[in-house]
């Protein structure tokens, strides 16, 4: 797997906003210098554009605009059209534009239009806007005044025209102009994706100017957009009394899959990024998770290796195959008594069990459990019966309960060496 290092993305402006700006006020001073020189046809050219008024509203320029109009309505009445310059004039009142400061340098009459058809804009009745956004959560701005609501939303507006703007993380902005008109109007959005520069810049405008919110959901969206990351590790570490927190957050496609977090002194700092990096990919899997000790091949053949060269300890009894060590006492019966000598004694075991074994002549009688009754010594024939009877009653049971014999049976027994 390769990793590759990326710097966050610094701030930057919004696309072509400044330089949207900077032509507009280019267009305005040679509108004013038509102004002065009596050209006024000239300086209607200047100002003109249609669309020059919807895209600096849709920056936020609100000053901009309002002094658009303002040389459009001085260049209307230097033409002698008054009737329109009033027109031109009720839309400071619609958008809710204040006057700007070059109306000082401009002559009475001018003043007069613009104060006039401000105040019939204003007076002007209300329509519902009823906006909504393919994208969620999205940001309405409405004539230049940012975040007024967030769709779906509905607001009161003045009828006339407006700019209404979307914004939504991870998505182009979009920008309508409407004409509102009636009761209600419903204004719907449909955005794209952002570019790599275009979510840079969210991303700088939004995160950039603080880390408390790096490792959130909509950061490592943008940013994997921005960085153009299908797969996204970001690392953060947070200086502490005693050392340093370290969080990581991975992202796959633009979406939170995984966080973890270490604490631990500086000089652990590397081990520590390499075990939060370690642990989110596993987490998000990206890669298989290591094997457990004991599942690894190397592991089992480092055991075996010492132990193949020890010889295998003796076994408990003789006799082969625990099935093989089992003595049938009713078997041993039929075949006859034992050889000279050869008594059977029980002990009792550990956990109560009976231990049989091959003892010496002086074995008379042994005890069983129970405690007060006792086995008598296998002397003779006519005294192996009783001794039948009484393990049967006694309900017995294999040396250290050997595994598949039930308790109580007393026909199973562990063969003596």
């Amino acid at each position: 797997m390769t990793l590759r290092l990326a710097e966050l993305p610094a701030s930057t402006s919004r696309p072509g906003g400044e330089a949207q700006l900077l032509e507009a006020e280019r267009h305005l001073q040679e509108a004013r210098r038509h102004y002065i020189n009596a050209e006024f046809a000239d300086c209607l050219q200047q100002v003109g554009d249609e669309g020059v008024l919807p895209r600096t509203l849709s920056q936020g320029h609100r000053e901009a605009a309002a002094r658009w109009l303002l040389w459009r309505v001085a260049c209307q009445v230097g033409l002698r059209r008054e009737e329109t310059a009033l027109q031109v004039a009720s839309e400071l009142g619609v958008l809710g534009l204040e006057l700007p400061a070059d109306i000082g340098v401009l002559p009475p009459e001018v003043g007069r239009v613009l104060v006039t058809g401000a105040e019939q804009g204003a007076a002007r009745g209300r329509t519902t806007l009823r906006i909504t956004s393919d994208s969620s959560p999205a940001r309405i701005s409405l004539d230049g005044r940012p975040g007024v609501c967030m769709a779906p939303c509905s607001m009161d507006v003045l009828e006339g025209r407006h700019v209404v703007r979307v914004d939504a993380e991870g998505r182009q902005f979009a920008v309508q102009v409407v004409s509102a008109r009636g009761p209600e109007l419903a204004v719907a959005f449909t955005t794209h994706p952002a570019t790599p520069e275009l979510a840079a810049g969210q991303w700088a405008a939004h995160y950039g100017a603080s880390s408390a919110n790096l490792d959130s959901a909509g950061s490592l969206s943008l940013l994997s957009t921005a960085l153009r990351a299908p797969r996204l590790v970001l690392l953060t570490a947070e200086a502490e009394r005693e050392g340093y927190r370290l969080r990581g957050a991975l992202a796959l496609q633009g979406r939170a899959a995984a966080r973890t977090e270490r604490q631990g002194e500086e000089q652990a700092l590397h081990g520590m990024t390499e075990g939060v990096l370690r642990d989110l990919l596993v987490q998000g899997q990206v890669v298989e998770p290591a094997p457990a000790l004991y599942q690894r091949r190397d592991f089992w053949i480092a055991v075996g290796v010492p132990r193949s060269s020890r010889a295998p300890p003796p076994p408990p009894c003789s006799g082969g195959s625990p099935s093989e060590r089992r003595w049938d006492f009713e078997r041993t019966h039929h075949q006859g008594a034992p050889g000279p000598g050869a008594a059977h004694r029980m002990q009792r075991g550990a956990a109560g069990a009976a231990h049989v074994r091959r003892g010496g002549r002086g074995a008379r009688r042994l005890p069983v459990p129970g405690g007060r009754r006792h086995l008598p010594a296998l002397k003779g024939g006519a005294r192996r019966g009783r001794a039948r009877a009484h393990l049967a009653r006694h309900r017995l049971r294999p040396a250290g309960g050997a595994a598949g014999v039930p308790f109580g049976t007393a026909r199973q027994l562990v063969r003596g060496p």
